[in-house]
């Protein structure tokens, strides 16, 4: 598994800290968060509506 998404999975599925993340990982803290502002952004891009087509009347 990549490892922006154990990390995302220990986040979110396992409630883990982002330090507490990082070191069940065994990376650092700043690799987490970049690692983690990444997988935001990512999501933020899949969910956004920019790819809609415009309702228009």
């Amino acid at each position: 598994m990549a490892p922006n998404a154990e990390l995302v999975r220990l986040r979110i599925f396992a409630g883990l800290t982002l330090p507490g993340a990082a070191l069940a990982l065994g990376i650092s803290d700043s690799t987490a968060d970049n690692d983690w502002a990444y997988a935001k952004s990512w999501w933020r891009l899949q969910m956004s509506d920019s790819d809609e087509p415009e309702n228009k009347p």
